[in-house]
Order: C-alpha cells, then sequence, then structure tokens
C-alpha cells in the first residue's frame, strides 16, 4: 500500500513525540550510579581542568576500565555552552535518545521489502516495542551510554545493509568509542560476510576472494581504532584495560569457562530471551523457523537475516564473558524485536482472508498485545530488575 509524504511522516512524528513525553519525567532525576562517577565525574574533571588531558587519573572513582572517554568529553563540551546543571545533562541525553528509536524504525524499514505501508509497521512496532521496555525506558533518565551505543550500533547496521560504506566507518567507530562492548557487532557482520562467502564458495558459484578479503578488512578496520585507543592509553597511564587493582579479577572473567561461566551465561540468555515478556518473541520466532521452514525460508536464509540472528546471539554471549548489569541488554533488544517483526510480516504476508493479505492490522494487534504483557509483568521498571 502506497503511502503519501505526510502519512510517511506520522510514524517518526509519533515515536518523537512519545520519547519527548517519557524524557519529560524524567529532567529531575538525580545522577545515579555509574552515572554519577563515570559520567558525570569525567566531565567535571574536564571542566575543573580546562580539558587539559583527555586522559581521566588512574582512579577507580572515575572507572575501573580504560573506556573511551568520548561520552563524557562530549558532556563536558556541552556544559560549557549551557552551564553545568542536572537539566542541561538530561537535555544532552535526549538526542541519543531519539536517535536509538529512529535507528530502530528506520532500520526496520530498510530490513523489510514488503509494501510501503508494512515496512513503516515493522520499523514502527519495533520501535515501540523497545520504548516500553523496561530495560530502556528505565535508562531513558540514566546519563550513560547504553543508549548512545545502541543508536550507534543500529546506524552501523543499518549503512552495511545499505552498503554506506564511509558512513558505516563513522557510525562503527562511534559506536566503539561510546563503549567497546559494541566489537560484538562489527565481529557479527564479520561472521556474516565470511558464512556468505562460504555459502557462495561451496555451492560453486565463484564467489570473489580479493573483494571478500577487502570487505573483511573494510568492516573490520574501525576495531584498529579501538586497540590504537588501549595501545595510546597504555603509554600515557601505564596500563591497557582495567585497573591494575582489578587485573586478576578481568582475567578471572575473561578466560573462566567453567561452571560459573555457564552460570553467568545461563542467567544473561534467559534475561534477554525470556524475562519482561520477551519469551513470545523467542517462541514466536522458533514457531516460524521450526513449523514453517519452507514457508520463511527465503527470508531465512538471506544475509541480512543471518546477520540479525549473529547479533542475538554474540551479545548475550559477549556480555556473559565481562562484567555483566542487566541493564547492558538493551544493546540487542532492537535487533531481536526487528527479527520478529520481520518474520511476523513476511509470515502474514502468506496468509490471506478472502484474498487480502493481514499484514498491518495484526502488526499493530501484535504490538498492543506486547505492551500488555509488559505492563501485567512488570511493575517495576527499575535499572537493577531490567
Amino acid at each position: 500500500m502506497p503511502l503519501n509524504k505526510f502519512s510517511v511522516l506520522i510514524f517518526p512524528a509519533i515515536l518523537i513525540g512519545v520519547v519527548l513525553f517519557f524524557w519529560s519525567f524524567t529532567i529531575n532525576i538525580p545522577y545515579w550510579w555509574d552515572s554519577a562517577g563515570y559520567i558525570i565525574g569525567t566531565a567535571k574533571y574536564y571542566l575543573d581542568t580546562q580539558f587539559s588531558s583527555f586522559f581521566i587519573p588512574s582512579d577507580s572513582r572515575f572507572s575501573c576500565f580504560a573506556h573511551f572517554p568520548l561520552f563524557p568529553w562530549l558532556l563536558a563540551r556541552f556544559w560549557q555552552i549551557f552551564g553545568e546543571s542536572l537539566w542541561a545533562s538530561h537535555l544532552f541525553y535526549l538526542p541519543f535518545i531519539i536517535l536509538a528509536v529512529l535507528a530502530t524504525y528506520f532500520l526496520g524499514k530498510k530490513m523489510s521489502h514488503f509494501d510501503e505501508l508494512t515496512n513503516n509497521l515493522v520499523g514502527f512496532s519495533t520501535a515501540l516495542v523497545l520504548l516500553f521496555t523496561p530495560a530502556f525506558l528505565a535508562q531513558v533518565g540514566i546519563i550513560y551510554t547504553e543508549i548512545p551505543m545502541t543508536a550507534f550500533a543500529l546506524m552501523t547496521v543499518y549503512f552495511f545493509l545499505t552498503k554506506r560504506k564511509g558512513w558505516y566507518l563513522l557510525s562503527a567507530s562511534l559506536m566503539l568509542l561510546m563503549k567497546e562492548t559494541a566489537i560484538s557487532i562489527i565481529l557479527a557482520i564479520l561472521a556474516t560476510i565470511t558464512i556468505d562467502f562460504l555459502v557462495k564458495f561451496f555451492r560453486k558459484e565463484k564467489p570473489n576472494s580479493q573483494n571478500f578479503i577487502k570487505e573483511l578488512f573494510l568492516y573490520a578496520s574501525p576495531i584498529l581504532l579501538l586497540l590504537f585507543w588501549f595501545w595510546w592509553h597504555k603509554q600515557k597511564t601505564g596500563w591497557m584495560f582495567v585497573l591494575p587493582s582489578h587485573q586478576a579479577k578481568f582475567e578471572k572473567e575473561v578466560f573462566d569457562f567453567g561452571a560459573i561461566f555457564l552460570n553467568k551465561l545461563l542467567f544473561v540468555f534467559t534475561l534477554f530471551f525470556l524475562n519482561h515478556g520477551r519469551f513470545l518473541i523467542s517462541v514466536s520466532i522458533l514457531f516460524f523457523i521450526l513449523l514453517f521452514p519452507k514457508l520463511i525460508a527465503k527470508p531465512l536464509l538471506s544475509k541480512k537475516t543471518l546477520l540479525f540472528l549473529l547479533i542475538i546471539f554474540f551479545i548475550p554471549l559477549f556480555l556473559a564473558k565481562i562484567e555483566f548489569l542487566p541493564r547492558f541488554i538493551v544493546f540487542g533488544l532492537p535487533f531481536f524485536y526487528l527479527l520478529f517483526f520481520y518474520f511476523l510480516a513476511f509470515f502474514l504476508g502468506e496468509i490471506s482472508i478472502k484474498g487480502k493479505a493481514i499484514r498491518g492490522n495484526l502488526n499493530f494487534t501484535l504490538t498492543f498485545l506486547f505492551f500488555l504483557e509488559y505492563f501485567s509483568t512488570n511493575n517495576n521498571l527499575g535499572v537493577s530488575s531490567s
């Protein structure tokens, strides 16, 4: 169903309106734990020292990890212009929230290949469910790197799928500089490129090996920026990844694959795929794949679907290997929701009542049902329980 220009603008306008509505209740929320320490503490350090050094002191009051401090540095610059205040900090954070929601919407549109209305509904429904997810909604008032990283991760995948390499390099670099755990997105992209090449190779389609190597290097190149940062940090501070006082704990978490890791992995996967009503989405995706393999064979075997499947597997797996807090899962949820609504739209497109496809109406119906599920199972939207 074609849409006029006015109709197309309605979807992002509604999303921005919902974001502003929720954000308006957060502008008086005080700084929270990690935000008060790493983000606000580092931003104040930059202001107090007049940005004399980009490197923050090796002090656990700021951070135990060698994060690239782009986000607090930008916040400090914002304070320079608008003054240091709680309200200014929340205002600084607002564009990242809007960017994350709109990036979800536009990625959903791009991922879909149906009629124009359905493509918009896939993106719109996904963005709405994300907005009403406790793990996301609770962080609208937390000035931290999770939502900005999520926004740039969505943009990175969007530019990868659209083959806009310059914009990919920019968004992927910003994503990693917001928080290095976003490397799981790039690893999923590299795995997708490799699997696609191997499939073509074993099908004897004679894929171009030189192009394959060039693609791998191009899409992996933002990682070099991150490696350079850690090397530079080592030269300036004497330590690379974590404070020496926390090195033993860090190494134990990274290199342990025993019972502790397996229990943590089970916890992360349960939180990501089952909690807060997400078991409905997980069961639905399995339903599509197992019961209707021939029906969804085409979207299931596509490169973009493979990428999304790898992302929603890599992110929980990666989170289980580092110091984990439940709010970290917000990073992978948009991709999980997008995969579901994409499968749903494709499935409903194959079903018709009296010759008419029922995609659109059921998309909205399912979205509404998920809202009911979230609110009926989650009275506490706090970050600690998300």
